[in-house]
């Protein structure tokens, strides 16, 4: 080896050996990271367990958890996840894990605890075997207390596609307690949103929802006709519950009715408000601003979004 390919080589062989210890160095830090998270939520009464694969250098994720089972101490059969992968958001390397792109495939949710007169309804709607996928992506900075949730999207195939992106501030800690603790709902009261979008689609839902309803009372094949009694029946009360609506948005709001697809909501605020107070707003507020669409089968992806104030019975 010469004295010139020598010189090169060494440098090469320092960078390379650089680089694998900064990989592993890096991997070693995602890993126990990882075991932080799943640590934490078996101390709040979650036990986790998946296989775990971590992988700095993967474009597609960082984190791979396959076939993972998550119980508590009151379910009696575990949530089943088939593949949950977590990645750097497009742009946002430096930020992971607090700009990231999370996927869920094949959630199941295992026995739900229903009343004793909605089983026959949990039943017919299959929600006991239905396979849900979930894909979120999210920047949040928690010295700033915000979060910028570009999408969530949850998908059941056979029943719904929901999706929700907004813009929050005031992430408290107490967010991540128990739903009925006081440190969780304080910290809901004072969470506060500039944007917050919501959007339904029915992929199945609707019928099968009528036939839930007509098994549980004895007969299934009446649920076509319970369909047209329910929306002949709301089709009239459109009119009374809606009297701010001039004659075309009554016959929009009618046609939605009879043949659902897809309901969308956007609520836009220009200065930060908490839930709370979206709701105490006076009438002719310019503090919020209340889009919607509603679409049917036929104007899917054609219809434009319309001034949603008069629905909650705003503006002017």
């Amino acid at each position: 080896m010469t004295r010139r390919t020598l010189a090169l080589a060494i440098p090469l062989a320092l960078a390379a050996a650089l680089f694998l210890a900064g990989w592993l160095y890096a991997n070693h830090r995602v890993a126990a990271m990882l075991d932080g998270w799943l640590a934490e939520a078996s101390a709040g009464g979650a036990t986790i367990r998946a296989t775990k694969r971590v992988n700095v250098l993967s474009l597609d994720s960082v984190i791979r958890l396959e076939k993972i089972r998550i119980s508590t101490n009151d379910s009696q059969e575990p949530m089943r996840i088939a593949k949950a992968t977590l990645a750097p958001l497009s742009g946002h390397w430096l930020d992971f894990p607090h700009a990231a792109r999370l996927k869920l495939s094949g959630v199941a949710p295992g026995s739900l605890e229903a009343p004793e007169q909605a089983r026959p309804v949990v039943e017919a709607l299959g929600l006991e075997q239905a396979l849900t996928d979930c894909d979120v992506r999210y920047i949040h900075d928690p010295a700033a207390q915000t979060l910028n949730l570009q999408e969530l999207t949850v998908t059941a195939e056979g029943l719904y596609r929901l999706t929700l992106d907004g813009a929050f501030q005031n992430l408290a800690p107490g967010l991540t307690a128990a739903p009925q603790s006081p440190q969780f709902r304080a910290a809901l009261d004072a969470l506060t949103l500039t944007e917050l979008g919501l959007e339904l689609e029915d992929r199945g839902l609707v019928d099968k929802l009528f036939t839930a309803y007509a098994t549980a009372n004895g007969s299934a094949e009446s649920a076509p006709i319970l369909r047209r009694i329910v929306t002949g029946f709301a089709q009239g009360l459109v009119p009374e519950m809606f009297p701010a609506a001039d004659q075309d948005m009554v016959e929009r709001i009618q046609t939605f009715l009879k043949d659902p697809k897809l309901a969308a909501l956007r609520i836009r605020c220009p200065q930060p408000l908490t839930f709370a107070a979206i709701g105490a707003q006076p009438v002719d507020s310019d503090a919020v601003a209340f889009q919607a669409k509603l679409e049917t089968p036929q104007t899917l992806g054609q219809t434009k979004a319309f001034d949603a104030g008069f629905l909650l019975h705003r503006g002017k």
